[in-house]
This record gives structure tokens, C-alpha cells and sequence, in this order.
């Protein structure tokens, strides 16, 4: 059995990755692109 411990760590790896899969997709996707030239208060200077 599974310690919670255990449990713990595999959730946290598991939200890594979908948290990282998630920033590649956005940054990836051409929506993100036309967003960002419609509102110029959020480019960073």
C-alpha cells in the first residue's frame, strides 16, 4: 500500500508536468500570439 507520503510526491510530479505541457501548448498556440498584440499593457517592457 501507498504511503501518503508516497501519494504526495507522485501528485506533485504528475501537476509538474501537466502545469509544463500546459505553458508549451500556450505558448505554442497562435491565439496566445494574437492576444498579446491586441493588449500591449501585458508584453513585458
Amino acid at each position: 500500500m501507498l504511503t501518503l507520503d508516497t501519494l504526495n510526491v507522485l501528485l506533485t510530479i504528475g501537476e509538474e508536468t501537466i502545469i509544463e505541457d500546459l505553458i508549451i501548448a500556450l505558448l505554442a498556440s497562435p491565439q496566445l500570439v494574437v492576444f498579446l498584440k491586441n493588449s500591449p499593457g501585458l508584453k513585458t517592457r
